[in-house]
């Protein structure tokens, strides 16, 4: 009875996915490698249901993700069709529908297209590629899951079709652990028991066996394993991993350059080298090494992109630094960057489609040219920067709040006040306006009027217009859910409860301190929690999680000392909050209101510390 309930929870599954409101259709309904499917899709009652245009975003999946590519959709009728090519070697594809800002990826369940054999049945390992896919990467494809279901589809493929247990063994047991936690240990031992003469096994098998057993905490096990796989493939991952963790836990730099040395030698095609390259060159940086920085862009560096030229840079320019070479440099960075944009051949990863690569390197593009326009006015060569300013701003459609400032300033510099005017007025009157434009404005008003006279009548039209503007579009992302309930210890041990914070409105911030966006946010929430929580009607609860640390507390409490930030930390040990909170990344924020539902959600941070004070205090003033 139970096996035919699991199997009748696989098929359900699976028709909620593909088949869910009956919007979309495939054709073939059971397509092959190889096949053009016709993807058909009707969006009405959907947010897409008024479309001018609509595109088809295409996510296929081997073993792992393989491919992500993105067509125009034809409308026919009421329907709008699409043709995508399965790949030879895929087990399926996610897709999802999208028109401009607006997506469908049906209610956040997903539509899924799973590829058959020449019977008509899903191929081996479909499923099990299916469920790894949902349990680890799903938050990127903005689904909800419940990742026990997903679990099950893993396990009845690799029961259904033991062939492809080679290939998905280590994917299934990462899975049982992050599903189940300490629960799984016995159901990866099991897995695990037919491996009784470790050096028959190959790479995959060893690999698998060792992850295992380091997951069951059987150590000696795993130790043994571990020995045989170097000894029989000492090129392995696990080998490279193992160097590369000892170079990640080198405290001085000198001790990173000669374990990072050691690899190289021994891995000369290795996993990990660019991730220690670029870790040595950010260790440069720190300790304001700009000469090795310098030769390791030329001469170590496994691939010197447009923005390792732009953080090397940019610290000189911020420190005033041999400003010549850093226009040197930032130069060869925007040459890159436009050799990389002229590039179509250029390798993609699979998380992204080919036009939002190339978006990415028109804002890499962007990025380095805005640092080598600061620098280029600080050395006074105003003409030069204007030029550079400006075609900054176009690329990042004028979103860039520093590098519009910079640009006016430029304008400025060159004599241009009146197109600074223009600018200035456009820039005050939307969402990415600086704290410093006011004042600019202000010294450019003066300069075409000759007195300040009015200033203040004039610059209140721009301010009204830009808050008009936020509000609007914050009310589209209002919310209004139960925010889970949690009670956790802060760093003085006092348990504190969401509940006792009742007809408060409360920001949970979301955060780790290896976290580099977390920090830079830190300067700003340190000015909304002054600002706003002074009046009694609000509170901050900073949650540290996600932490791998053998002392959460104290890695924490260090950190807060340090820094002197008046923060009301709250230690997620477990990691059980920010779990029930369904984050995918942080620093992730909630807005709760008094009647302790969450308002707004928060990801991520922009880079603006006064922006992110003025856009939580609309948040708090439209719940309040």
């Amino acid at each position: 009875m139970k096996k035919t309930v699991l199997l009748l929870l696989v098929g359900i599954i699976f028709q909620q996915l593909v088949f869910a409101q009956g919007k979309v259709t495939f054709k073939p309904e059971k397509p092959k490698a190889g096949d053009e499917v016709t993807v058909s899709y009707n969006p009405q009652g959907t947010k897409l249901a008024d479309a001018n245009e609509v595109t088809l975003l295409v996510h296929q999946f081997g073993v792992l993700l393989s491919s992500s590519d993105e067509y125009k959709m034809a409308k026919s009728g009421k329907d709008w069709t699409a043709k995508f090519k399965m790949a030879d070697t895929s087990k399926g594809a996610f897709v999802k529908f999208s028109s401009g800002e607006e997506k469908d990826n049906n209610s956040k369940k997903g539509f899924v297209v799973l590829t058959h054999d020449a019977s008509g049945k899903i191929v081996a390992g479909a499923n099990a590629s299916l469920g790894w896919i949902q349990i680890f990467i799903g938050s990127f494809f903005e689904l909800e899951i419940e990742k026990e279901k997903s679990l099950e589809l893993m396990r009845m493929d690799l029961k259904n079709n033991p062939t492809i247990k080679n290939d998905y063994l280590m994917n299934y047991l990462q899975a049982v652990e992050s599903v189940l936690k300490e629960k799984g240990s016995d159901l990866i031992l099991a897995e695990l028991s037919s491996f009784t003469n470790p050096e028959q096994l190959n790479e995959k098998q060893l690999s698998a066996a060792v992850n295992g057993y380091t997951m069951a905490k059987v150590l000696d096990k795993a130790i043994q394993f571990e020995k045989i796989l170097i000894e029989k493939f000492p090129n392995c991952n696990i080998a490279q991993s193992k160097k590369y963790t000892e170079f990640r836990k080198a405290k001085e730099l000198d001790e990173k350059m000669k374990i990072a040395e050691e690899y190289f030698k021994s891995f000369p095609q290795g996993t990990f080298s660019a991730n220690i390259n670029n870790i040595l060159y950010i260790e440069f940086l720190k300790a304001s090494q700009y000469d090795k920085a310098k030769e390791y862009l030329s001469a170590k560096i496994t691939i010197a992109t447009p923005m390792n030229f732009n953080s090397l840079a940019w610290d000189m320019y911020e420190k005033d630094v041999d400003l010549k070479t850093a226009e040197e440099l930032a130069l060869k960075g925007v040459d890159l960057a436009r050799k990389e944009i002229s590039n179509p051949g250029m390798k993609r990863s699979a998380f992204i489609t080919e036009p939002e690569q190339k978006k990415g390197k028109l804002r890499s593009l962007g990025m380095i040219l805005d640092t080598y326009g600061a620098i280029l006015l600080k050395l006074g060569k105003n003409d030069e920067a204007v030029k550079a300013l400006a075609e900054a701003v176009e690329l990042a459609d004028e979103q860039e709040g520093e590098t519009n400032e910079r640009y006016v300033n430029a304008l400025v510099a060159v004599g241009n006040t009146k197109e600074a005017q223009t600018k200035l007025e456009k820039y005050m009157s939307g969402e990415n306006a600086t704290a410093k434009m006011k004042e600019l404005l202000k010294n450019v008003y003066v300069k075409q009027n000759g007195n300040e006279t009015g200033f203040d009548k004039y610059v209140a039209v721009f301010e009204k217009a830009a808050f008009e503007k936020k509000t609007a579009n914050l009310k589209k992302e209002l919310l209004n859910e139960p925010a889970p309930q949690f009670s956790l210890l802060d760093l003085d041990g006092k348990k504190v409860s969401l509940a006792d914070l009742k007809d408060k409105t409360v920001i949970v911030d979301f955060w780790a301190t290896w976290c580099g966006p977390c920090l830079a946010s830190f300067p700003g929430m340190k000015k909304a929690v002054e600002k706003y929580e002074a009046g009694g009607k609000v509170k901050f609860l900073f949650v540290n999680t996600w932490e791998n640390v053998e002392d959460k507390k104290k890695n924490a409490t260090d950190f807060i000392t340090k820094n002197s930030y008046p923060f009301h930390v709250l230690l997620d040990d477990k990691n059980e909050v920010i779990t029930t909170y369904k984050v995918s990344g942080i620093p992730t924020k909630f807005i709760i209101d008094g009647k302790g539902n969450i308002r707004f959600k928060s990801v991520g941070f922009g880079g603006d510390a006064d922006k992110l004070v003025d856009e939580l205090g609309l948040m708090i003033g439209m719940i309040q």
